[in-house]
């Protein structure tokens, strides 16, 4: 331990158990289900408000996947982000811009957020299937 990761050379360097985590921060990323391409593994590719602009790469992130609760984004896994629905607690959901993308789409629909957010022109919601 105690060692610095160095970005892209696919070794453990700081002993954490992920390889290259943190890689690619702040810079930019076109798609929220496959962020380990632009923003290297263990980053999140996060949709902004600002209809036409690139998402951006941000870390850390957390093991939680679908309905796992969270505090906030980096309690949850690359590919979800923490949502309050309105229940007792905030939930990891998956990233879609259709209900197709989503692990349960017999039953969940890909809902989008107010304020809207965007990755160029293309609007990113969340899987959700409609329950508190």
């Amino acid at each position: 331990g105690g060692s610095t990761e160095i970005c892209s050379d696919g070794i453990d360097n700081n002993c954490d158990g992920q390889v290259d985590e943190g890689c690619g921060t702040g810079t930019t990323c076109t798609n929220p289900l496959s962020p380990s391409t632009e923003c290297g593994a263990g980053a999140r590719c996060t949709p902004t408000t600002t209809y036409g602009s690139p998402g951006q790469c941000t870390s850390p992130t957390g093991a939680g996947t679908q309905y796992s609760i969270c505090s906030t984004h980096d309690d949850c896994a690359p590919t979800y982000l923490c949502v309050n629905v309105g229940g007792s607690y905030p939930y990891c959901l998956q990233f879609c811009t259709s209900y197709s993308q989503c692990p349960y789409p017999s039953y969940e629909d890909c809902y989008f957020f107010d304020p809207s957010i965007y990755i160029s022109t293309q609007e990113w919601g969340a899987c959700w299937d409609g329950l508190p």
